[in-house]
């Protein structure tokens, strides 16, 4: 059973306002007038001054009056935390695969896959990025097993396949071009 209901059987709107006198004003409820979408506003009205927007697909605005996501933010986002990993954003996949996050570090900022690898990218404060470590000490730092940069230019070659690739070897640097028609590899070693 219903503990308290504003009930609106016109054309108005349906709302509940939170006053200091002189001083602010806050109003939510429905705006009858805007597809019925539940607003709260800083204002007299839902229709004026509207900080936060939920449409009846869903969808949250903040900045917005017309969401077109399931969060919409028209601004910045701050978002802080104390300990390893400061304000994070999460990404996943509701189908499965990898779950995903951005976090803010003391010592830079850190693209992570939750529970399988830390620092998988990593922009240290002064702008190193690392793959693979979160201490870049160069301008690009690779840190794996078996570390390999291949660039490809798939505009120029009649094979979109051929690469000049660049390999750490256990004692020694590798320079190779790998031609894919042929399927053969020319190698410099340094």
């Amino acid at each position: 059973t219903r503990q308290f209901m504003i009930d609106q059987d016109s054309t108005g709107d349906a709302v509940m306002s939170f006053r200091l006198t002189g001083v602010s004003e806050y109003v939510m409820g429905i705006d009858n007038s805007d597809g019925d979408k539940f607003k709260i506003a800083n204002s007299g009205t839902v229709g004026t001054a509207t900080r936060l927007t939920l449409d009846s697909s869903g969808n949250v605005g903040i900045g917005t009056t017309s969401p077109s996501q399931k969060l919409h933010v028209v601004g910045n986002i701050y978002s802080v935390n104390s300990g390893t990993d400061g304000g994070q954003i999460r990404l996943a996949n509701s189908g499965g695969g990898s779950n995903w996050y951005w976090a803010a570090r003391t010592t830079g900022l850190n693209l992570g896959e939750l529970g399988a690898a830390d620092g998988r990218i990593f922009i240290a404060n002064g702008g190193n990025v690392g793959i693979g470590t979160i201490s870049p000490q160069s301008l690009l730092h690779i840190s794996a097993t078996a570390p390999i940069i291949s660039l490809t230019d798939t505009n120029s070659f009649s094979d979109a396949n051929d690469r000049l690739i660049f390999r750490a070897g256990a004692n020694e640097g590798l320079i190779q071009w790998y031609d894919d028609s042929a399927s053969s590899t020319s190698t410099i070693a340094v």
